[in-house]
């Protein structure tokens, strides 16, 4: 992988930015710029040509990230969100027979808030690990849920298990993921990841890992901007799950939905492909942008991205054991394994990551107790160890 001849595709990197911030919003290279142009030149010829050209984009970007994740492209939806993705799953089951949903706690809060309005219609809520009582005070940077802790809650009640690829705060990254399947399957639940954490950046391999669903956003490591989400479903449970979520682009053959709709008092068959997830016309112009930057990733290979961010994980972690950084305490896992991002606690973390764009640094505050620090295949060592150097200054003023 050439490291400078890709550095050099991202504007904000060649204007001098140290760029670490990955994990809260990516960076759009020169080729999702040059798209943003060819929709502005656009815009002032016939949309109908425009509609059919965007629609094709909006295809051939399921079949990107389907190479992305090992999946078929028929298995692939595109969505506003990884919550709108959680929801069309959820309001796919029926919760008369099994009713339990069992959540990590690691989850963003987008999914647990989803998951938690099934309550309506029956499902009951499980976290893995649960607090010992509610309203304590959870530890959650050092909690690493592992299978034996979610094999005490799944039981023949569970229908869905919710997993996050990464914890969004500390890095923590779950290794296990392939062993907490089989327990769910075993019990006769699905299962759904949130990888909008790894997407892009760690290989996630839907065919070995045996998930049924997973969500991830485009605006994190796949340097899309913001407004998408991919939902993959697998293939043989695509035809069974009706979504109360339907529109326009659920059907079959959407074109052919006009002249007949209320000949069948509305009814139209949904699609055989994950398509029928979608509802109205999708943010077509997003598509067209973030479509040759995905080609740019699989282009770079995700393994390749994945094999190169470990070793700067891995320069990081030597790093802050030197002398000189006694005071940084990581709340990021120290087997490489288990590693995504790095979580250093710092106290004003909001305050401090201010401080850092003086220096033209970027880092990911979470709340007031830490930062984020997400390097990307655009990152190199020296820029390692310029933000250290500038974040012991930053806490040294």
């Amino acid at each position: 992988m050439k490291i400078e001849e890709y550095r050099n595709r991202f504007p904000i990197i060649k204007r001098g930015m140290n760029y670490q911030a990955t994990c809260g919003i990516g960076i759009l290279p020169d080729v999702g710029v040059q798209a943003i142009e060819d929709v502005k030149g656009t815009s002032t010829e016939i949309p109908e040509v425009n509609f059919d050209n965007f629609l094709n984009a909006h295809e051939e970007l399921k079949a990107e990230f389907a190479k992305i994740i090992n999946a078929e492209p028929g298995e692939i939806a595109i969505v506003p969100s990884t919550s709108a993705a959680a929801c069309r799953i959820l309001n796919s089951l029926d919760y008369e027979k099994r009713n339990k949903i069992v959540v990590s706690a690691l989850s963003f809060p987008g999914i647990s808030f989803a998951c938690h309005a099934q309550q309506k219609r029956g499902a009951k809520i499980s976290f893995v690990p649960s607090p010992q009582k509610i309203g304590s005070p959870v530890d959650y940077d050092n909690l690493r849920p592992g299978p034996a802790d979610y094999e005490k809650s799944i039981d023949e009640k569970t229908i869905l298990v919710v997993l996050t690829g990464t914890c969004y705060r500390t890095g923590f990254r779950q290794d296990k993921l392939r062993e907490i399947v089989k327990i769910a399957h075993d019990k006769g639940a699905y299962v759904f990841i949130d990888d909008g954490q790894l997407s892009g950046h760690f290989v996630e391999d839907v065919k070995g890992s045996n998930v049924d669903f997973l969500a991830s956003t485009t605006y994190k490591y796949l340097l899309c901007p913001t407004g998408n989400a991919f939902l993959y479903v697998k293939e043989k449970l695509v035809e069974k799950l009706e979504s109360l979520d339907r529109g326009w682009f659920s059907g079959e053959d959407f074109w052919d939905s006009f002249p007949y709709w209320l000949e069948d008092n509305g009814h139209h068959p949904l699609s055989k492909t994950a398509n029928r997830f979608e509802l109205g016309v999708p943010r077509l112009p997003l598509d067209y942008i973030s479509l040759p930057v995905l080609k740019m990733i699989n282009e770079i290979g995700v393994k390749n991205i994945e094999n190169y961010t470990k070793c700067l994980l891995d320069y990081y972690f030597q790093r802050i054991t030197e002398d000189g950084y006694e005071g940084f305490e990581t709340k990021s896992p120290y087997n490489r394994e288990q590693r995504s991002h790095l979580t250093i606690k710092v106290p004003e973390a909001q305050r401090v990551a201010v401080k850092l764009r003086k220096y033209n640094t970027a880092v990911e505050p979470s709340g007031e107790e830490v930062i984020r620090i997400a390097p990307h295949f655009y990152n190199i060592k020296e820029e390692i160890d310029e933000l250290l150097i500038n974040l012991r200054r930053t806490l040294q003023e």
